[in-house]
């Protein structure tokens, strides 16, 4: 998620001159990046997931059918390697017609077409900003001794079950949680009632996903601006954690200079004894960045933050979520707002 900030961030303190007292914020136009999924994709779903593949043909696996006889709720990302992803829960007992996708509000390239996908398949499909309304029809209708999986990005469903929908708790067998986000939320709940299983901490998450999600951050910074050179450039990370240190790694590869700031003191010896600048708070690191990169998983980049952004700075999130950027309070300030999509229409 690319944010170009612009000198004008100071019209809130103007007014707004449109005639009324809110500004409209233009919705994204996500029809010029509207895929079709891949046709090879959906002949051989496996061909890039052989994980995927060699679970789904587990005889051990496919004799206990763990999804049998379950309602299964995901809160996913809508991108194409969903589609093996489902594909392999077929053999292992998944009636996707007892399940319901949850998706996020981005513009994912492939979103429309693999909301169709799962609905042709017999998904309940949902935007993320319902799961309370799903769950409380879920809740009047539900008779069946049947159990309740999920399997989540963010803790949106665990925190919308404790908080809101007791009543649906003794048939929950628990979450799957992918993130490290998902695991505060679900922290910050006090007492679980249903176990909660941390994807995030695990040693294939921590030691091997984040050096290619580093590379994503880079990748999709030279896509989306391909006349950017991040050479000699002076750039700000909020956020030193697992995948915070594998993005500062590769932008000292590509040659950048490197502030960090980071509340943690181990993370703090890590960017000093690497060779980093390390700076004292979220304001002074951004102040005359070109590119400011939120690793962190919290709110971090906030009003006060905006306040120091240089003209024509770059904000980006890297975490899983649109946490990081206090979006509401940049639209706020903003003169105007356009959606950037890159050159070729895909990214």
């Amino acid at each position: 998620n690319a944010i170009t900030v612009k000198s004008e961030l100071n019209i809130l303190s103007q007014g707004v001159d449109n005639g009324t007292d809110e500004k409209p914020i233009p919705t994204p136009p996500t029809e010029k990046i509207s895929q079709e999924i891949p046709p090879g994709l959906l002949k051989n779903p496996f061909k890039n997931t052989s994980l995927l593949l060699y679970y789904s043909q587990s005889v051990q696996l496919r004799k206990k059918k763990p999804f049998e006889n379950m309602h299964v709720f995901f809160v996913l990302h809508f991108l194409k390697d969903l589609i093996p992803f489902v594909n392999a829960t077929f053999p292992l007992g998944l009636d996707i017609k007892k399940s319901c996708f949850f998706y996020k509000d981005y513009p994912y390239p492939q979103r429309d077409t693999l909301r169709n996908w799962l609905g042709e398949q017999g998904a309940v499909v949902r935007p993320h900003s319902e799961i309370s309304k799903f769950l409380a029809e879920f809740a009047k209708s539900y008779r069946s001794p049947e159990k309740i999986l999920v399997a989540e990005d963010g803790g949106l469903l665990t925190t919308a079950l404790h908080k809101s929908f007791p009543q649906l708790i003794s048939h929950v067998i628990g979450t799957v949680e992918q993130t490290t986000r998902g695991i505060r939320n679900a922290q910050g709940l006090g007492e679980l009632r249903f176990p909660v299983l941390a994807v995030a901490t695990s040693k294939l998450k921590n030691d091997f996903e984040p050096m290619y999600i580093a590379k994503a951050v880079v990748t999709n910074i030279q896509q989306m601006l391909p006349n950017f050179a991040l050479n000699g450039k002076k750039v700000a990370l909020i956020g030193c954690g697992t995948i915070g240190k594998e993005i500062a790694n590769w932008l000292k590869n590509c040659k950048a200079i490197v502030s960090i700031f980071d509340t943690n003191s181990e993370n703090q010896l890590w960017a000093r004894n690497n060779g980093f600048i390390l700076v004292d708070s979220a304001s002074q690191v951004v102040h005359n960045k070109i590119l400011v990169i939120g690793a962190s998983g919290e709110r971090t980049i906030t009003s006060e933050v905006f306040s120091e952004l240089q003209h024509g700075a770059y904000v980006l999130s890297a975490s899983s979520e649109l946490y990081e950027i206090d979006v509401d309070e940049l639209h706020q300030q903003a003169a105007k707002v356009v959606p950037h999509i890159s050159d070729d229409d895909k990214y």
